[in-house]
């Protein structure tokens, strides 16, 4: 038969909590296991030089179809003069601006440069 009562326990909230915190910096004995788990594992790839790789060859590979297409340099150098008047805006490029720097900080916690 189950007790009355299943949250009862002998000790007070506090003191629980105080053991926990204690023993929340002792290290595990695992006879190294965690170590040669961590040796097996593969090298970490750095994703962010990855992701800007396929935007660009996407580009690149748009370019050359819309020039084997018969478009013109000049009509397509017009639209970087289009892009060129939004990013003058500088609510625009201050929005950008701020983007950058939350991927950069991102990256850079993933790295753990910054904790």
């Amino acid at each position: 038969m189950e007790p009355t009562n299943l949250n009862a326990s002998s000790a007070a909230p506090d003191e629980l909590e105080q053991r926990l915190l204690a023993s929340a910096g002792a290290a595990l004995a695992d006879d190294g296991f965690s170590r040669r788990v961590l040796a097996a594992l593969p090298a970490r790839r750095r994703a962010w030089v990855q992701g800007w790789m396929i935007p660009a060859l996407g580009a690149a590979v748009g370019f050359v179809l819309a020039l084997g297409r018969g478009a013109s340099p000049a009509s397509l150098l017009s639209v970087t003069d289009k892009i060129g008047s939004t990013l003058a805006d500088p609510t625009v490029l201050s929005a950008m601006v701020i983007t950058a720097g939350a991927f950069a900080l991102l990256q850079f916690l993933d790295d753990g440069l910054v904790e």
